[in-house]
C-alpha cells in the first residue's frame, strides 16, 4: 500500500485549532524533548519507546513532518 504524504482533514483541523488528542501531545513532547536535546536516532527511539509508540503513530509523525528525516 503506498501511503500519501498529505494529511486528512481532521489532522489538518488538529494542527489549526491545537485539538490533539492526549496520546498525541504526550508523543508530541517526547519528539520536541529529543530534539531539544539533539538527540541522534537511538536516542530518539528510545524516547519514544518510553511512551510505546506505534507503527501507526510513527507514520501520523513522517506525514505531519514531526519526526526527523533521517529516522
Amino acid at each position: 500500500m503506498i501511503m500519501s504524504n498529505f494529511i486528512d482533514e481532521t489532522e489538518r483541523h488538529a494542527e489549526l485549532y491545537d485539538t490533539f488528542t492526549p496520546r498525541q501531545r504526550l508523543i508530541l513532547k517526547a519528539v520536541e524533548d529529543s530534539r531539544l536535546n539533539g538527540s541522534d536516532k537511538e536516542e530518539m527511539y528510545a524516547k519514544l519507546n518510553t511512551v510505546s509508540i506505534n507503527k501507526v503513530e510513527v507514520d501520523w509523525l513522517k506525514r505531519t513532518g514531526r519526526f526527523l528525516p533521517s529516522i
